[in-house]
């Protein structure tokens, strides 16, 4: 699937099958906490569950990526990263901001959710900006030393985006 966002270019570069999300559950030995290993076994081998990459370019040049996953696709998870060098120039807050809109008129999507680290100000300033409500507080991982925020936010039909 390929589509444009203004001068942005999304195309989707990455679904894994059932082979590589098995392979994948070899990341869960990583976390000590046992909650959170749980929930990594549950998101990697539960058949019913999706994690789709898109890949964000600017004339021919990688500036980022999207993804959604999760359980239920009306209730979907997703996250954006952008390079570097493409950082604080908005095009997080431009492309999140249309897809919400876009897909929350295309679906009846209950909400999205977006997980960031408690250090992450940019993606907190980004989902609070988008419309994102904190709902949930993970407490510092002993590894780490990082807490994880959970937010919801509202599909545009429900609240609309600023």
């Amino acid at each position: 699937m390929k589509f444009r966002i203004d001068e942005f270019e999304i195309e989707e570069f990455y679904k894994p099958n059932d082979k590589d999300r098995n392979a994948q559950l070899g990341i869960v030995n990583q976390f000590e906490d046992e909650r959170i290993k749980e929930n990594i076994r549950a998101i990697l081998s539960s058949s019913n569950k999706y994690y789709v990459r898109f890949e964000i370019s600017l004339n021919g040049e990688s500036v980022g990526e999207i993804t959604f996953s999760g359980k239920d696709e009306l209730k979907p998870e997703i996250g954006i990263k952008i390079q570097e060098g493409f950082r604080n120039k908005g095009i997080g807050y431009k492309i999140l901001k249309k897809l919400i809109i876009d897909l929350s008129e295309a679906k009846n999507i209950e909400y999205f959710t977006y997980f960031v680290r408690n250090d992450n100000i940019a993606s907190v300033r980004l989902v609070e900006k988008l419309g994102g409500k904190r709902i949930k507080v993970y407490k510092p991982l002993k590894k780490f030393e990082l807490s994880f925020f959970t937010y919801h936010i509202q599909p545009a039909n429900k609240n609309p985006i600023m």
